[in-house]
């Protein structure tokens, strides 16, 4: 069903005290994630509206009622004003709601606690992130997290490498050893330990955890996981020049990572003619010099693109382009 744009006077008035039924119904079918991509898993309940409930309705939320005639069945409903949804939201978080049954309770203000958090672009709720790529389905946790962490997210560069990998793995032709540079939620090392291969994963000290723990939840034991910081990589068990495979999917966010990643790539891959290198970056604007200087300095090092593909999908933040560049030796 297309989203419909709603006022938040359109929604239940609480001082008209509608049932459980009917909060939990308009909490789970709030958009909040317009912009993202795959689903997520919630503690959600399955809800029917009885006659009493559609009467309530009806009397109370003409426009939802007129929107929406099938109200009883399914509606989704997306509000991109946070102006348009908090009043809603923090009166029932505020409320004692105690007309309602203590389960029913709990359960509203769970939901309306996350959706607030979804609002904040500064932070965001615990979640299970479900996606489906091919015929794979991986399950991310995602723990909240604020700017500071920003590999405790999935990021749509590496959603968009997963679905190219799926398509194309045997026109590849990777070998192993394989090393990923930033893994984040270990999106691409869960679908590459599907298709198969085995891999080294790596990020951050305060990353590593919830990636190990993704790991476990979709039962891959072909994945390895260690720490790596750019900046010390002597510290880091992996050898140099050990590596067939190196995969980067969305690491070039500041303007100290063009030459970082460029630094990792000289050291660990292999000086060979079948070694690769798997670049994904998104078209942002706001970082074109980054870009740029990626490529040019991943150039520098003596490799060359031998395939260069270019998709349109999705970030949490809307519709992007996203390019992979698959290098090898000159």
């Amino acid at each position: 069903m297309t989203l419909t744009l709603l006022h938040h006077l359109d929604l239940p008035n609480l001082r008209r005290k509608p049932s459980g039924t009917v909060l939990l119904l308009v909490l789970q079918s709030l958009d909040t994630n317009a912009n993202s991509f795959g689903e997520y898993r919630t503690r959600n309940s399955r809800v029917v509206l009885d006659p009493s409930d559609l009467y309530w309705l009806a009397e109370n939320c003409p426009t939802l009622r007129l929107i929406y005639p099938d109200l009883d069945e399914s509606f989704r409903a997306s509000f991109h004003d946070a102006a348009q949804i908090m009043p809603f939201l923090t009166s029932l978080v505020a409320s004692s709601l105690d007309w309602i049954a203590e389960e029913d309770r709990e359960l509203i203000w769970e939901l309306s606690s996350t959706k607030m958090s979804d609002y904040n672009s500064g932070f965001r709720s615990d979640r299970t992130r479900v996606l489906r790529i091919g015929t794979l389905e991986v399950e991310l946790f995602e723990p909240g997290f604020d700017f500071d962490h920003l590999g405790l997210k999935t990021w749509g560069s590496s959603h968009q490498l997963c679905n190219y990998l799926v398509n194309h793995f045997g026109g590849l032709e990777l070998k192993e050893p394989v090393l990923e540079l930033g893994s984040g939620t270990g999106l691409v090392g869960i679908v590459l330990a599907k298709l198969g291969m085995s891999l080294l994963c790596t990020d951050l000290p305060p990353i590593v955890e919830n990636l190990r723990k993704n790991l476990d939840l979709n039962g891959v034991d072909r994945v390895k996981v260690s720490t790596l910081d750019w900046t010390d990589p002597e510290a880091s068990s992996v050898e140099p020049h050990s590596m067939s495979t190196i995969l980067v999917s969305d690491c070039i966010y500041s303007s100290s990572h063009p030459k970082l990643v460029s630094e990792m790539v000289a050291r660990f891959l292999k000086n060979e003619r079948d070694s690769r290198l798997l670049l994904q970056v998104p078209i942002r604007k706001g970082f074109v010099k980054e870009r740029d200087e990626v490529w040019g300095l991943i150039e520098r090092l003596g490799l060359r693109v031998l395939l260069e593909h270019v998709s349109n999908g999705k970030d949490d933040f809307g519709e992007s382009e996203f390019n992979l560049r698959c290098y090898g030796w000159k």
